[in-house]
This record gives C-alpha cells, sequence and structure tokens, in this order.
C-alpha cells in the first residue's frame, strides 16, 4: 500500500506553525517571567517590615509632638506599599490574561501572512509540477506563465525555454523518422515487389519464346505459366494488403465476450494440421477488447506455431487471469528462435520467411498495445518458443 506522504506546502505550513507557536510560547513566557522575577524582587525587599523596624527605630528618639506624625507617615506608607503590590497582582493577572490574547493574534497574524506568501511562492511550484507531468505523458506543446514577481521565475523561464527546445528536437527527430521510415518503406517495397516479378518475367518471356518458336506448343506451357503468374500476383496482392493494414489499423471496437470460446473457435481449424492441447482457465472473467483484432492477434500466433513446428509436434495454447490481467500464450515445440533475433521479430520489414512481409508480428504487437497491454517471447533453438499475451483487465475495463 502506497504511503500518503504530506504535500510539500503541508510539510511547510506544519513545520513553520509548529516553530511559530515555540517562538511565541517562549517569548511569552519570557516576558511574564521576566515581571513574576521583578515582582519577587520587590517583595524580597520586604518594604513593610522595613518600615515597621524604622519606626520602632526612631519611635523613641523623636519628640512626643512628632511622634504622632511620623506615626501617621508610616501607615501612609504601609498603605502605598499594599496598594502597590495588589496592583502589582492585578497587573500580572491582566499582563497573563492579555498576553494570551496578543500571542493568539500574533499568531494568526504572521501565519496568514506566511500563507499568503507561502502560496505565492508553491502556486508557480505547482504550476510547474503539472506542466512536468503534461510533458512526461508527451505534451510537448505545455508552457508556463512567466511573472517577474515570482521568485523561482528564473526556474519558469529555464523550463519554458527547455520545453522549446525539446519541441524543436522531437519535430527534427519526427522529420527524420519520417524520412528514414519512407526510405525503409521504399527499400522493403521494391524487394518485395521485384520477388514477384522475376517469376512473372520469366513466364512471360517463357511464353514469347514458345510462340516465336512453335505457337502450336505455346498450349503445352500455358497452364503453369499461367498459375504462377497468377500465384506471383496474388502474393502482390496479399503484400500490398499487409502494407495497407499495418499503416491503418482500424480503430478498435471492444465487446464483452468469452475468451476461453474464442481460443477454442480459433483452434478448432487447425486441429488437424497439428496436435493443438488447450489449457484454459475456468474461472476466468469476462473479457472486453475488440473481438476481431484479437482474433487476429491469436490466428497470426497459431498459424507461426504451425510454420515453425513439424507435423509430429504439439502446440499448447492457455489462458488465465492473474494478478488483475489476462495472460494467454502460444507454445510449440518447433525450432525455435535465436537470441539475437527475438528482439527483432516484432520490428516491421523483418522476416527470415522467402515471402513473408515482416508485418505479422509487429501487427500483433500494435493490437495488443492498444488493449493496453504487451506481448513477450521466451524460446530456445531446437526446443520451440512462447509468446505471451498480457492485456490488464483494468485497463480494458476503465
Amino acid at each position: 500500500m502506497r504511503k500518503l506522504i504530506p504535500s510539500f506546502r503541508l510539510q511547510i505550513g506544519l513545520i513553520f506553525l509548529l516553530l511559530l507557536i515555540l517562538s511565541v510560547i517562549f517569548t511569552r513566557g519570557f516576558f511574564l517571567g521576566s515581571f513574576r522575577e521583578y515582582s519577587a524582587q520587590v517583595a524580597a525587599q520586604n518594604i513593610e517590615k522595613a518600615l515597621h523596624e524604622l519606626h520602632q527605630h526612631y519611635q523613641a528618639e523623636l519628640p512626643q509632638a512628632e511622634q504622632t506624625l511620623f506615626k501617621n507617615d508610616i501607615e501612609q506608607l504601609l498603605v502605598k506599599t499594599r496598594q502597590t503590590e495588589l496592583l502589582t497582582s492585578l497587573y500580572e493577572r491582566e499582563i497573563t490574561t492579555y498576553s494570551i490574547y496578543i500571542a493568539i493574534f500574533v499568531l494568526l497574524l504572521v501565519l496568514l501572512l506566511f500563507l499568503f506568501f507561502l502560496y505565492q511562492i508553491t502556486r508557480p511550484l505547482r504550476r510547474l509540477q503539472e506542466a512536468t507531468r503534461a510533458l512526461s505523458g508527451g505534451n510537448v506543446h505545455v508552457r508556463v506563465a512567466e511573472s517577474r514577481l515570482s521568485p523561482i521565475n528564473d526556474l519558469i523561464v529555464s523550463f519554458n525555454q527547455m520545453v522549446s527546445d525539446l519541441e524543436r528536437s522531437r519535430r527534427r527527430a519526427i522529420e527524420a523518422e519520417k524520412k528514414l521510415i519512407w526510405r525503409e518503406i521504399a527499400r522493403v517495397m521494391a524487394h518485395e515487389i521485384k520477388n514477384p516479378l522475376t517469376p512473372i518475367k520469366l513466364s512471360v518471356e517463357r511464353l514469347e519464346f514458345k510462340y516465336q518458336q512453335d505457337p502450336e506448343s505455346v498450349i503445352a506451357v500455358l497452364p503453369d505459366s499461367v498459375n504462377v503468374i497468377k500465384e506471383e500476383i496474388e502474393n502482390l496482392q496479399s503484400l500490398v494488403d499487409r502494407f495497407r493494414e499495418f499503416a491503418s489499423l482500424p480503430e478498435a471496437q471492444p465487446e464483452v465476450y468469452s475468451l476461453a470460446e474464442q481460443l477454442q473457435e480459433v483452434a478448432k481449424p487447425y486441429q488437424e494440421m497439428r496436435a493443438i492441447e488447450m489449457q484454459l482457465a475456468a474461472d476466468m472473467p469476462v473479457f472486453y477488447g475488440d473481438k476481431m483484432q484479437l482474433k487476429q492477434v491469436f490466428v497470426n500466433l497459431l498459424q507461426n506455431a504451425i510454420q515453425a513446428t513439424a507435423e509430429d509436434g504439439r502446440i499448447t495454447i492457455g489462458a488465465a487471469f492473474k494478478t488483475a490481467e489476462f495472460r494467454i500464450f502460444f507454445e510449440d515445440t518447433g525450432r525455435g528462435i535465436a537470441a539475437d533475433r527475438q528482439e527483432l521479430i516484432f520490428e516491421p520489414y523483418y522476416t527470415s520467411r522467402r515471402k513473408g512481409t515482416g508485418l505479422g508480428l509487429p501487427v500483433v504487437k500494435r493490437i495488443v498495445e492498444n488493449h493496453g497491454g504487451s506481448i513477450e517471447v521466451e524460446s530456445e533453438p531446437g526446443k520451440g518458443s512462447r509468446f505471451t499475451v498480457r492485456i490488464p483487465y483494468a485497463n480494458i475495463h476503465s
């Protein structure tokens, strides 16, 4: 389970709030402590006791007429002293009470100012973060609004410049890739068209030669020559269809159906050609995908397995549902694929067959990836191959 981590803004806010509370508490405690220490020092002097001692010391030495005045003065001083102590006590209570309100006011004021400036700082950071996510998703047209007042404006300017450079580089790369692809298509088409044209040309030349020698002898070689020409024309048509299919794969039309039933239907016409074993899990949920396109995937993989397997070989077709994904595999006991070729078989135009176009497995890969899945191969020369198609359940039902 993924741990929930507070956002950067929340982390900074919590840290600042904690420091602010601690600083307010410390400041309030410092001033209250100083005032109490002052009050304690004043109380420690014991002015009332000193006045009593002063009265007792000088009372006997003063004339009778002045003793009453002196006593009155001492009593007035004692009253003022007690009033001062009372006022000090009341003032201490007021300071304690008001300091709480002042602390709360300062806390809220500073917190509001902090949140305002934090928002001013983190807002461009959030925009930059969203732009970065958009860029990672392939949107090279994303830009972040620049502001001279922003504290990270230099970073934003650098990001926008980087995206502009990336966009230009991507356009140049796309143009270069297009040119390379067209050159490769032209090369492959020229090579593939040349192969059937050669026997067509030879058949026509053979008919022409026979006709020049003996017009009646043309009838003897005409059926074979026509069959060769028709076969090679069909090969050309198949080649054109393959290229058109690879270039413009139709949009998927998903539907709900049983994957196990589809695999059984795919395997049924080929049961007489090879021994095919079905290993289909009984607890698979309903499948959601383009039935026709996925049939093309399974038929292609099965035909490849048959072509790679001898007549006494065995082919296994299996399907299961594990860890929220469908896993379909086609396994054969054929000749296998060399390790250095396993990474190339899904590339367009790569083929080891004399009449192959090299577009079958690339089309399979495109269809599987359009369903949010992947395809992988495990093979060992002389022992066979295993193609595994993985299609996530969550992706195709989202």
